[in-house]
C-alpha cells in the first residue's frame, strides 16, 4: 500500500476535484449519486464511489473504489464521450499509463470490464495520453 500511494500520491496532488458521486443505491441516501460532470453510469454488482479530477490544463481523472468490504467486482464505465479511450495509471509500474478500452466496451465480451477486489480503487484518465506527463 505504502509503493502505490508513493506512486499515486504525486498524480492525485496534482489535481482538482471536480466531484464524488455513488452508484445507486447509495449506502447512505443523501449521498449525490451518478450521473456526474463527467461519468454518466457505473455498471456494478456491488456499490461503487467515482470521484473526478481534472489537472491544470483540463485532462480528466476518474477514480473508482469498490465500496464492498466482502466482494470483488467487475465494472463498466460510461462517460459523456461515447466509447472514451481510457487509461490506468498503475499504481505498480511507476504510474505507467496502460491501456483500458475494455472498461467502457462491455461489447468486448466477457473478458472485458476491470475487477476490484473488496475496497480496492483505481485511478483513470480520460482521452488521449499524448499531452499528459505523469
Amino acid at each position: 500500500m505504502n509503493r502505490q500511494l508513493s506512486v499515486l500520491g504525486p498524480i492525485m496532488k496534482d489535481l482538482t476535484s471536480t466531484g464524488v458521486y455513488f452508484t445507486s443505491p447509495a449506502l447512505v441516501s443523501t449521498l449525490p449519486l451518478l450521473p456526474g460532470k463527467w461519468v454518466v453510469e457505473v455498471e456494478s454488482e456491488v456499490p461503487m464511489m467515482v470521484g473526478e479530477f481534472e489537472n491544470k490544463v483540463g485532462e480528466k481523472f476518474i477514480m473508482v473504489v469498490n465500496l464492498s468490504l466482502e466482494r470483488s467486482a467487475k465494472f463498466f464505465l460510461k462517460t459523456r464521450i461515447s466509447g472514451e479511450k481510457m487509461w490506468m495509471v498503475s499504481a505498480g509500474d511507476m504510474g505507467q499509463l496502460l491501456p483500458m478500452d475494455e472498461v467502457t466496451r462491455p461489447d468486448l465480451g466477457p473478458k472485458a470490464g476491470l475487477w476490484l477486489v473488496a475496497g480496492q480503487g483505481v485511478l483513470l484518465k480520460c482521452g488521449d495520453v499524448s499531452s499528459t506527463a505523469l
